[in-house]
């Protein structure tokens, strides 16, 4: 039965073996057998073949029970993608099949074992970060990333995505993010948040852009260089760094990321301008972008009272109304002219 199978599918059988010792066995081998395929460009995985691949790694992290073991076995999958050759085709596309795959399985998973699962996203969340380090955050492969991310995880109004995984990855991405601080340009970091500005436009609920605002975004203001104002500064002193997911043991002080504030507080007013914004939305944004304009001028923003006033600001601030208002006329004269055109035809006819 075995000769007749590729090997792609033997090896996701040898992985979800019950026997401990033939898992281990078959992802050593495994690390060869990617490296062998990666010499040459002549014979590159097909996302057929990773599919395989990782249905046959989710269940041997599955089958492991022990929380060291399961630690071990965490970062052997995490360091396949060292196998690939620095081919960023074939690593883009081995982390896109590890969240279709997740995306598939996550409604199978108990609550005894949702926490090895969660540990493996972050892990493979770090380990693309890592890898994006080692190419000098290279612009079109973050580019690649970004589109990754919309399309599979963080896809929040896709019905088929588990909100579970968009969550979490919201919780964890600039804890993550900042552990390569030091090598991240402030524009590039900036870049590495744009799938999180389309989705405070875009989602469809209410109670995922609060915590996208919260967990994200207000993080990055929390964790701020700029200076506090001394009377508020005991205020902020229970703040903890890069949010709650962090241990209360881990030193966090050696983590140190910059953002482009002014920036983010442009790209924030772009998509809370543009047409594919949600109403329900604008609100949350513009107070996102009062508050990084005032990180932009060296203010902290503690409250409302030292926030720079959009209204009372240069032009560039004011939502462009008439734009949009042309725009819309604009559309709404083409639809016309089309229902003409369709008209006109069924006469003729």
């Amino acid at each position: 039965m075995f000769d007749q199978m590729d090997n792609e599918k033997l090896f996701a059988i040898k992985l979800a073996d019950n026997e401990k010792t033939i898992r281990d066995k078959s992802i050593s081998q495994l690390r060869n057998y990617i490296r062998s395929r990666c010499i040459t460009e002549k014979s590159p995985f097909s996302e057929e073949d990773l599919i395989k691949l990782w249905k046959g790694l989710h269940y041997c992290m599955w089958m492991c029970d022990k929380p060291l073991v399961q630690e071990e076995l965490n970062d052997k999958i995490c360091n396949l993608m060292d196998c690939f050759n620095n081919n960023n085709k074939q690593v883009i596309l081995f982390v896109k099949v590890y969240f279709m795959t997740i995306i598939r399985e996550w409604i199978g998973i108990d609550k005894w074992r949702m926490d090895k699962f969660m540990m493996l996203v972050r892990s493979i969340i770090r380990k693309i970060f890592g890898y994006l380090n080692s190419k000098k955050w290279d612009k079109v492969l973050i580019k690649k990333f970004n589109k990754m991310m919309l399309e599979l995880p963080l896809n929040i109004n896709d019905d088929r995505i588990p909100d579970g995984i968009t969550y979490h990855i919201t919780d964890l991405y600039i804890e993550e993010l900042a552990k390569f601080g030091d090598n991240i340009k402030p524009v590039r970091a900036v870049k590495m948040l744009l799938p999180f500005f389309k989705l405070m436009a875009i989602s469809k609920k209410p109670q995922f852009v609060m915590h996208l605002k919260k967990r994200l975004f207000e993080q990055i203001i929390e964790c701020s260089d700029v200076g506090i104002e001394p009377e508020v500064e005991e205020e902020m002193a229970e703040i903890k760094a890069f949010g709650l997911q962090l241990c209360e043991e881990e030193d966090t002080s050696e983590y140190n990321i910059k953002f482009n504030y002014k920036l983010i507080a442009d790209k924030l007013f772009k998509v809370g301008n543009s047409q594919e914004c949600l109403q329900r939305n604008k609100k949350l944004i513009f107070d996102l972008v009062k508050k990084f304009r005032a990180l932009m001028k060296g203010v902290y923003p503690i409250d409302d009272f030292n926030l720079p006033n959009l209204d009372k600001d240069d032009e560039r601030t004011k939502p462009n109304l008439a734009l949009l208002k042309k725009k819309a006329d604009r559309i709404d004269l083409k639809n016309l002219n089309k229902k003409n055109k369709k008209n006109k035809a069924k006469k003729n006819k």
